[in-house]
């Protein structure tokens, strides 16, 4: 994926978004602009590369183009898109959840609060007690 320069960007936004007005059943400019309370000569400009939509303005056409806003805004290239979330391997999960539990262990051992016992100079809680419990019943879930 290359760089591309500003005109570029907004002749591919343009040529999207003519592409999506037709396809949300838009056949002209003038039609869309009506619904959306814009004018007819900003979607114009905009589809013809020559402008860019300002936030406001997408944020008027996104419904009508069955889009969310903030969809619109990525494709528009006012925000990056987000990364698409891994799925975790059942290891990284286990891994994951055990620094989780350390943590707690850790952060209860510099609170010191509540009915506590005291073991290796942590404070270990019911509460942490029966979350390890339920974590080690997962694990042996997760090994069947």
């Amino acid at each position: 994926m290359g760089f591309k320069t500003e005109q570029e960007q907004l002749k591919d936004f343009g040529l999207w978004l003519t592409k999506r007005r037709e396809s949300c059943g838009y056949k002209s400019q003038r039609r869309l602009a009506i619904r959306a309370d814009v004018s007819t000569s900003t979607i114009s400009r905009v589809e013809a590369g020559i402008q860019k939509a300002k936030p406001e303005t997408l944020a008027k056409l996104a419904p009508y183009l069955k889009i969310s806003h903030k969809e619109l805004m990525i494709v528009a290239e006012y925000l990056d898109p987000e990364p698409v979330p891994k799925e975790e391997s059942p290891e990284q999960k286990r891994r994951n959840k055990i620094e989780e539990v350390l943590a707690k262990i850790f952060s209860s051992a510099a609170r010191g609060k509540g009915e506590e016992i005291v073991t290796n100079e942590l404070i270990v809680t019911d509460e942490l007690i029966d979350e390890v419990d339920e974590f080690i019943k997962e694990m042996g879930d997760l090994q069947k």
